[in-house]
């Protein structure tokens, strides 16, 4: 999973995965990439007010210097190839955030709101998909992420053309995205199959024009309601 994120997002050059532990309610990092140091890749708890922040309000966080955002004494035991920049997405199902995945790099300012709103889309996209895979759906957790970064993509490109190029200022921002709505419903046809007088694959389906409309509202930056 981390793998897949920094590849998503080349400018990460590190990453965690938290999860809440059952016990305690804390945040535990259990997956990492990237580190050296063993305070950052012991299975252990580590803290990080951040991350806390970002599981306590439940939205994500684009910090430019993770120094400037931390407590003196977090600050100073930091370990030494500690984060400068990062980006912090809640792993949320429904009302329930069940961790946090962070990006981040040695950089000052590294990440912009187009990367945030791409890590919200992997995180959307991969937990949709680890629930389908658990059911032995054949639309698993890389075919639901590739969707939801898809469409996450054409929305932002949609929004950055009028507001780059002058020529296009009074163009439909909408419109690129827009396509996304026709397009998915090729691929969700390939996944119905018909089997005697059963169908199957209707629920796959609906799950990925559901993760397609997903991806777009991540990329308009609709957080809430895409939670």
């Amino acid at each position: 999973i981390l793998d897949a994120a920094q590849r998503a997002l080349p400018a990460a050059e590190r990453s965690l995965l938290y999860l809440v532990a059952p016990r305690t309610g804390r945040l535990e990092v259990r997956a990492s990439l990237g580190f050296s140091d063993p305070r950052i890749r012991r299975m252990g708890q580590v803290h990080n007010s951040i991350a806390d922040r970002a599981m306590r309000e439940k939205r994500p966080l684009l910090i430019d210097d993770v120094t400037s955002e931390l407590p003196q004494a977090e600050y100073d035991n930091r370990p030494e190839e500690a984060m400068r920049s990062a980006i912090f997405a809640p792993l949320l199902l429904g009302d329930d955030v069940l961790g946090v995945l962070s990006l981040s790099s040695a950089r000052l300012a590294v990440f912009n709101t187009a990367a945030l709103r791409l890590l919200v889309s992997f995180v959307a996209g991969m937990l949709i998909g680890i629930e389908r895979e658990a059911h032995s759906q054949p639309a698993g957790m890389r075919t639901h992420i590739l969707i939801s970064l898809g469409s996450t993509l054409a929305m932002l490109v949609s929004i950055y053309i009028p507001q780059t190029f002058t020529a296009f200022q009074n163009g439909d921002p909408g419109r690129i995205a827009a396509q996304v709505v026709t397009g998915i419903g090729f691929l969700g046809a390939g996944a119905i199959l018909r089997f005697g007088v059963n169908v199957k694959g209707l629920t796959t389906a609906a799950s990925i024009w559901a993760m397609a409309m997903l991806g777009l509202a991540i990329g308009a930056g609709l957080f809430k309601i895409s939670a």
